[in-house]
């Protein structure tokens, strides 16, 4: 393994939630993740390669070569997500209605927090700084809905079931409609803020490029804030070091022969 510890500062960059490390020795420059084109028999975690200024280079999606699910199924397995979010608050006051036209018992959560979506959303935490920025937009409209359970059921048992229906519709015409939107506006700002970038090193005496999400900053890592990693960390056989940024967060440093090899 190449022990990148000789005083060299480090590239951090996201994968996921993660964050990695490379010896800015070995780094040679960065841009957006380009076309590919394939290789036939080459393994999964190979995109193929990319035309860098008259020269052909290896591309590897560093997700998968550390074990991790890929960036575009990730994406696409969080639109599902909000898809069905999306649908189950459709659903909500469409049987809402039904239960006041049926004058039968409304047994969907009416806490905002107990819904599917309001477990996820009060305990997600993510470091794209945009889609944090954005996703309190669903607090005040998405409270309302659930509100208008007893508003609705109010009215209804006062003997006001037209007043009781129209509580529902006009949600459904705002609050829910404004909800919807925000559901598509923040799968639009996860997907224009995940554009990978191509790290391009110097490995093993050649260029080779790895698919990173996001860069977050070339900074020193203290020696002494570095360790040998645990067997059990994913994609362990890559990473040289766990170390500590000032702020304590943890990096995995990475090493840069191993992660571009075959």
């Amino acid at each position: 393994m190449s022990m990148a510890l000789n005083g060299y500062p480090y590239l951090l960059f996201y994968l996921g939630e993660e964050i990695y490390a490379l010896s800015a020795e070995f780094v040679r420059e960065m841009i957006l993740a380009p076309s590919v084109s394939a290789l036939p028999g080459t393994a999964a975690d190979i995109r193929g390669v990319i035309n860098l200024r008259g020269k052909v280079v290896q591309i590897v999606d560093l997700r998968l070569r550390l074990g991790m699910q890929s960036l575009s199924e990730e994406l696409q397995a969080f639109d599902d997500m909000l898809q069905q979010r999306k649908q189950e608050h459709v659903h909500w006051l469409e049987e809402l209605e039904a239960c006041i036209r049926e004058k039968r018992d409304f047994r969907l959560a009416t806490n905002p927090h107990e819904c599917n979506f309001g477990r996820w959303y009060y305990s997600f935490k993510t470091n794209n700084a945009l889609l944090a920025k954005y996703l309190p937009r669903f607090e005040s409209p998405h409270d309302a809905i659930h509100g208008t359970a007893s508003e609705a059921i109010a009215a209804l048992h006062a003997g006001h079931t037209e007043q009781a229906l129209a509580i529902v519709e006009g949600k459904r015409n705002n609050e829910l409609a404004e909800v919807l939107k925000i559901f598509d506006n923040v799968m639009q700002v996860l997907r224009e803020t995940n554009t990978e970038i191509a790290v391009v090193l110097i490995s093993n005496g050649k260029p080779a490029a790895i698919t990173v999400d996001r860069v977050l900053s070339v900074e020193h890592l203290p020696p002494e804030n570095l360790q040998d990693p645990p067997d059990v960390f994913a994609g362990s056989r890559h990473i040289l070091k766990i170390g500590r940024r000032k702020s304590d967060e943890l990096v995995s440093v990475l090493d840069p022969d191993s992660l571009t090899a075959g």
